[in-house]
């Protein structure tokens, strides 16, 4: 766990403002960000940010940084509590295009392979989304994504493998 990391955790387990206040701003957007992804809602998206806040808030003291870092811990809370306003409305996730999140440097590529990549994507699954967001966009490993999304290491490994391939597919095929 990073100096910044650590100290942050102090705080938390010492009920600051300050620890709270600088939780929301380093991991509120990507809270909100997974959480968007998920509910494809932006006003549960914002309740799940909160939900999920607190939830770290109250439950610091069962951080374990052997088991991976505060983001991943933090964006499995945020998963959970997604799921669960999920379940609350009884809706099925609606995922939201990642168009946002396509970085700039995938748009060297042109404009029309980045279009066909947002499209590729938006054309995936749930949790493949997921995994890609996860993966790209909030640059986790996959032993941590694991731990988020509750599925073995090696078992992402092979999906993201072939969920770059259905993408390359979708690409190559002009989005069929």
């Amino acid at each position: 766990m990073d100096n910044e990391d650590a100290y942050l955790v102090t705080l938390l387990k010492q009920e600051s403002a300050e620890g709270f206040r600088i939780t929301s701003l380093t991991y509120g957007p990507a809270i909100y960000s997974l959480a968007l992804l998920l509910t494809g809602n932006p006003e549960d998206s914002r309740e799940v940010t909160s939900d999920a806040l607190m939830q770290v808030f109250r439950n610091i003291d069962s951080f374990n940084p052997d088991k991976g870092s505060l983001k991943s811990w933090i964006l499995k809370i945020a998963r959970n509590c997604s799921v669960t306003a999920l379940r609350r409305r009884k809706r099925k996730p609606l995922m939201t295009e990642l168009t946002e999140n396509i970085s700039e440097e995938a748009s060297d590529a042109g404009p029309d392979e980045s279009e066909m990549i947002k499209a590729a994507i938006a054309g995936c699954s749930a949790d493949e989304q997921q995994l890609i967001h996860l993966y790209y966009y909030d640059d986790l490993p996959l032993a941590e994504i694991a731990e988020i999304m509750g599925v073995r290491a090696a078992t992402l490994a092979v999906r993201l493998q072939r969920l770059r391939n259905k993408i390359k597919r979708i690409i190559l095929n002009n989005g069929r």
